[in-house]
């Protein structure tokens, strides 16, 4: 997308596979709002984290590798934290729900699913 917020081309495959994805963001008139250009733009260190899947703004949440939830309440919380993904994500189970804190510590909400064998 264009720093304007018009859509310009479809991203290549080698892209998307290398960036985490926005979702629930209204596109209009092949067009992003400003309010939601300016997002993208402060949260481009979390959409090149390597550890991040999808940003979804309207909930305040990531998606991590495995599965893992991680909600915040404030972007900059997430921001500020990015460091610490590396380690917290190797302590996370899959599929498991999480909260970020304003102080960098991460607390479990919601464990992942358990499959019976």
């Amino acid at each position: 997308m264009g720093r304007s917020g018009e859509l310009l081309e479809v991203a290549r495959t080698q892209d998307v596979l290398s960036k985490a994805y926005v979702s629930g963001l209204e596109i209009v008139n092949a067009r992003l709002d400003e309010s939601s250009l300016h997002l993208i733009e402060k949260l481009k260190p979390a959409l090149d984290s390597l550890y991040i899947v999808e940003v979804i703004p309207n909930e305040k949440r990531v998606m991590l590798l495995k599965g893992v939830s991680l909600r915040f309440n404030d972007w900059e919380d997430l921001l500020r934290n990015l460091q610490a993904l590396p380690e917290a994500i190797k302590r996370m189970e899959p599929r498991g729900e999480y909260f970020l804190s304003p102080q960098g510590l991460f607390y479990k909400l919601r464990g992942g699913d358990d499959e019976k064998r």
